[in-house]
């Protein structure tokens, strides 16, 4: 996956995870290894192996795609109840 928003860093994070969720036996890298792919720059492949029967582990993808989708629902909820302190909804 080559996109040109998404860093060095981040582009070996993904090449990581991409192995590693077709290894079967095997237990996350690091702790918060969830949190650490939860970006919305990575959403596309973790839809990919999420929805690929397959793939091991498919779960935990999509329990990555919960937690972006958690983040952006809290983001929209605290615009609308304190927009003053959110420089974004100026």
């Amino acid at each position: 996956m080559k996109n040109d928003d998404v860093g060095t860093a981040d582009e070996e994070l993904l090449a990581e995870f991409g192995t590693w969720a077709y290894e079967p036996l095997t237990l996350a890298p690091r702790q918060d290894y969830d949190l650490e792919l939860a970006v919305i720059d990575f959403a596309p492949l973790l839809l990919e192996i999420a929805s690929d029967p397959a793939c091991p582990k498919r779960d935990f993808a999509l329990g990555v795609l919960y937690i972006l989708a958690g983040d952006a629902g809290e983001l929209r909820l605290h615009r609308m109840v304190w927009p003053r302190s959110c420089p974004s909804a100026r």
